[in-house]
């Protein structure tokens, strides 16, 4: 294992508000990461240091022992998946300090690791929305009862193939996964558990895991016909966010009305601020009378949709 620093990771420091989806919120010319770095596993620990990378793109192995021992607690991995633009380290004290900490009254401590996931940066931010938007058509056709070749959608976005490896170590070992995507994170997660099922897993899917989804841009319905239980879905996202609002939408693959639907609403906030696509955004508004409701749900308690 490597610690990262701040200029190690070679990836443009970008505003945490830029993951989305709509073209125009995102860049058209930044520093693209090097390929190594696409999908990379690194690891966030509590104590304040740089993150830990684990693997690079495409070192994860299916029976591979990639998810480190102090990982698993109460036999239970927790695996973050960043969104489009974002950076390792800042994201590694976002997230740090969201769920490893109690510092703000909207801040939790899961007293554990977390595991993450870097997406990785294209020169062109429309390259990233067109890789976001392949995972989705390939989450739909799988929804159609197609079988989807995994090599041609580990080609296509590394942290999908990163994903089913860890998630997929983690369910032969009996663990419970909780994954915490955010933007357009969720449909890497999502296509990553398809897959899964596609290969016989959903039954496990089924009893080891539980999805956070941090305005995702994929609804629980996409992780429930993988395998997830319904009430093993929390989904939350500011009424004001663009993406956010896709993830309240369903995208039935055999009803092209529902694409319609799902970009009228994502033109309804296209221009709204991002901010509130922000994960301390998200923490904070799922915060009532200084209980953060997440907590419950990381406990174990229900899941729900909750756009605030």
């Amino acid at each position: 294992m490597q610690a990262i620093g701040q200029n190690a990771h070679r990836s443009i420091q970008v505003a945490r508000q830029v993951p989305g989806i709509p073209t125009d919120t995102v860049p058209p010319h930044r520093e693209a990461d090097p390929a190594e770095l696409r999908g990379t596993l690194y690891a966030i620990q509590p104590n304040g240091s740089d993150a830990t990378v684990l693997k690079h793109n495409g070192e994860t192995r299916p029976d591979g022992h990639d998810i480190p021992d102090d990982a698993v607690v109460n036999h239970r991995v927790i695996l973050l998946t960043e969104g489009i633009g974002d950076d390792i380290q800042d994201y590694t004290r976002l997230m740090r300090g969201l769920m490893q900490s109690t510092d703000q009254p909207f801040d939790i401590n899961v007293h554990q690791p977390l595991l993450s996931i870097h997406e990785g940066t294209s020169a062109k931010g429309d390259k990233d929305v067109e890789r976001i938007a392949h995972d989705i058509l390939l989450v739909k056709r799988l929804e159609r009862g197609d079988r989807v070749d995994p090599a041609h959608a580990f080609k296509v976005d590394p942290a999908v193939q990163t994903i089913v490896n860890v998630v997929r170590q983690g369910l032969d070992a009996g663990h419970d996964m909780l994954l915490v995507p955010h933007s357009g994170g969720g449909p890497e997660n999502a296509l990553a558990l398809h897959l899964l099922a596609q290969e016989g897993y959903k039954d496990a899917i089924g009893q080891h895991v539980r999805v956070l989804s941090l305005a995702g841009v994929l609804t629980p319905t996409d992780y429930h016909q993988a395998g997830v239980k319904p009430g093993h879905v929390y989904y939350t996202a500011d009424h004001r966010d663009a993406i956010g609002g896709l993830g309240t939408i369903y995208i039935d693959p055999d009803k092209p009305d529902s694409i319609i639907h799902a970009a009228e609403e994502m033109k309804k906030n296209a221009h709204n601020h991002p901010t509130y696509h922000n994960n301390d955004d998200n923490f904070r508004d799922n915060t009532k009378n200084g209980h953060n409701q997440i907590v419950d749900f990381i406990n174990g308690g229900p899941g729900g949709t909750y756009i605030w």
